[in-house]
């Protein structure tokens, strides 16, 4: 083989192996653009989670803020029923002291034999009212107690559901600060598929324009192998 047939093979042969280059070139784009499509969807993904979260933590805050009205109302309750329980044992004892007093009242008007029999029967009537006053008294008292140890027992779960939410609230912020990161990372991993997209083209460029060089190198070649062979033949 004289020396222009072996340029021009290896011509040809440069040609081939920068078409071939080429090629790499074209899927390693296509591989960056999927690259970038992939770190886009995640990223979006990670905003979304992101939003959800900060949803959650809204409706977190506002159900422990109505837990803490309800504790409110509760407690005021509460003192409501401590005063009522109060005023039930004011009454008791008057109930009692009435009762007492009509029965020495009874007591007096027996020794007053015919003359306090009218007076009697009034503080019989007394008796009976005070020993009716007594029982609602007590009934209601019974009531309360029972009214109290309910709302106790409501007030113990509002505190155990408040304790929930504050360790919701909670897991929502690290939560949020997880998805935070993840954000970050997207897009710094978004920012460097982008840059190594850039290189990558900007290198398929070159190659591009080498194959085309290459590839009138190739076609000089060739037609200096012919114009060589002439000349021989000639």
């Amino acid at each position: 083989m004289n020396s222009t047939e072996n340029l021009a093979s290896i011509s040809e042969q440069t040609n081939a192996a920068f078409h071939e280059l080429h090629i790499h070139c074209t899927e390693m784009v296509e591989i960056t653009n999927d690259g970038r499509e992939l770190s886009a969807l995640a990223e979006e993904r990670a905003q979304n989670g992101k939003f959800q979260i900060s949803r959650q933590d809204s409706n977190m805050k506002n159900v422990h803020e109505a837990v803490q009205i309800i504790s409110n109302d509760i407690e005021e309750l509460l003192k409501i029923t401590k005063e009522v329980q109060g005023i039930i044992d004011i009454v008791t004892k008057i109930a009692d002291r009435t009762n007492l007093l009509s029965l020495n009242a009874a007591i007096e008007a027996a020794r007053a034999g015919e003359d306090g029999r009218g007076f009697a029967v009034v503080a019989d009537e007394v008796k009976k009212l005070s020993e009716v006053t007594k029982k609602s008294v007590s009934n209601v008292a019974h009531l309360i107690l029972s009214t109290v140890s309910k709302v106790e027992k409501l007030s113990a779960s509002l505190d155990m559901i408040n304790q929930c939410v504050q360790d919701g609230e909670q897991i929502m912020k690290q939560t949020d600060i997880c998805f935070e990161q993840i954000l970050q990372s997207m897009q710094e991993t978004q920012k460097n598929n982008e840059h190594s997209q850039e290189e990558i083209n900007v290198f398929a460029n070159v190659v591009n324009e080498l194959g085309k060089a290459f590839e009138e190198v190739a076609l000089s070649a060739d037609r200096l192998a012919s114009f060589a062979n002439e000349l021989n033949n000639g």
